[in-house]
């Protein structure tokens, strides 16, 4: 879990929301420049059904996102279809791969 300092506010959500976006298979990120580095992760009902999965799926996505989270640079991780049925290893193979090429803001 992140540190309530590194979320995403509700008020800084939507200006993050518009940022630059880079897609993978599963996940997509929208990144923005930002005086605080903050993250934040969305996981529909469409991708995991049960509140159970997609919590697992945001604490997953969150422990990968942890260490790109710093000043400057916000980010929020969207979920795609599939994404709930990806093993942790190809879910952190998936995300770094993601993270590292987008959040070079």
């Amino acid at each position: 879990m992140l540190p309530r300092t590194k979320r995403l506010s509700r008020d800084t959500f939507s200006t993050v929301a518009t940022g630059k976006r880079a897609i993978s298979a599963h996940f997509s990120v929208t990144v923005r420049a930002t005086p605080v580095g903050q993250a934040a992760t969305v996981v529909s009902k469409k991708v995991a059904k049960k509140s159970v999965d997609r919590h697992l799926l945001k604490r997953r996505i969150l422990e990968v996102a942890t260490p790109f989270v710093r000043p400057g640079c916000s980010f929020i991780i969207y979920t795609r279809a599939g994404a709930a049925s990806l093993s942790y290893p190809a879910l952190k193979k998936e995300l770094v791969e993601l993270l590292t090429t987008s959040t070079k803001v």
